[in-house]
């Protein structure tokens, strides 16, 4: 099974600076894998934390929040266009920090949930694949992942990653940890070893998988300007470093090993970007 997580597309327009031809083109390309999707949040960037709290505090009359609510939706259908291919191959959809509460009281993951037609997971989520055979061993073997947005200001690889392995150490069934936010692509196998639990012991090893599952935001844009000025986006602003565009991809395979009269359900992992 392909495994395709998005999330940190940011979208704010087709002029923005999310790359939705790359986009588009890695749905395409993930399409033709037969893959399944993990949305990851922060679809849409109409609003960050930060912003959403000084909007609340602002006391807007009805007709501007209803201008402000129509603006955010119209944005959101935008991007489901392009998402549209991909209508019923979602596993489920994770809440992101960019989202937008609109007057009806829907997320942006909520709606575009449902528009996808997949299971809203709020924060965060356990989810289990079951791979099973036909008759007549109906042998199975099960896939757990962990999916949540992220969180934290790490920006090198070393800081993202201690935060993973750390998570990960409460969690030792759960094989595919992945976590966006940080808008880099990182894959990184993770081994761990075990013995079987009935005759002679046997060890034998499941790697698990640590994945920070990148972003199609532009981070630094030669010549952008804001209202006419030259003047660049947060990351550039901030000193960030540019953003790793894409996803990757993320091959699970069954297996039952049969090794000193003892057989070993393992779901093997590989990772790509």
């Amino acid at each position: 099974m392909n495994i395709v997580p998005i999330g940190d597309i940011q979208f704010t327009g087709m002029q923005g600076a999310s790359d939705i031809d790359r986009l588009a083109k890695h749905i395409k390309w993930a399409l033709e894998q037969n893959a399944i999707f993990v949305g990851m949040g922060d679809f849409s960037d109409f609003l960050s934390p930060s912003n959403k709290l000084r909007l609340r505090q602002a006391g807007l009359y009805d007709t501007a929040e209803e201008v402000i609510d129509n603006a955010a939706i119209t944005i959101e259908k935008e991007l489901m266009e392009v998402l549209r291919p991909t209508i019923g191959r979602w596993m489920g959809f994770i809440e992101g920090h960019h989202t937008y509460t609109s007057l009806d009281g829907t997320t942006t993951g909520q709606r575009f949930a449902r528009f996808l037609q997949a299971p809203y997971l709020g924060d965060s989520a356990i989810l289990r694949i079951t791979f099973r055979e036909a008759a007549p061993s109906h042998e199975s073997v099960s896939l757990k992942m962990f999916v949540h947005h992220g969180h934290g200001g790490a920006t090198t690889y070393g800081g993202i990653l201690n935060r993973l392995e750390r998570f990960a150490a409460r969690f030792p069934d759960v094989q595919l940890i992945m976590t966006g936010h940080h808008h880099q692509v990182i894959v990184q196998p993770m081994d761990s070893l075990d013995v079987t639990s009935k005759g002679e012991p046997y060890l034998f090893h499941k790697t698990r998988m640590l994945v920070c599952t990148g972003s199609f935001m532009k981070g630094w844009m030669q010549g952008h300007k804001i209202g006419g000025r030259p003047q660049g986006l947060y990351p550039e602003q901030k000193m960030m470093p540019p953003t790793a565009l894409g996803a990757p991809l993320i091959i699970a395979s069954p297996k039952v090993l049969r090794s000193h009269g003892h057989k070993i359900p393992v779901v093997d992992l590989r990772g790509s970007v």
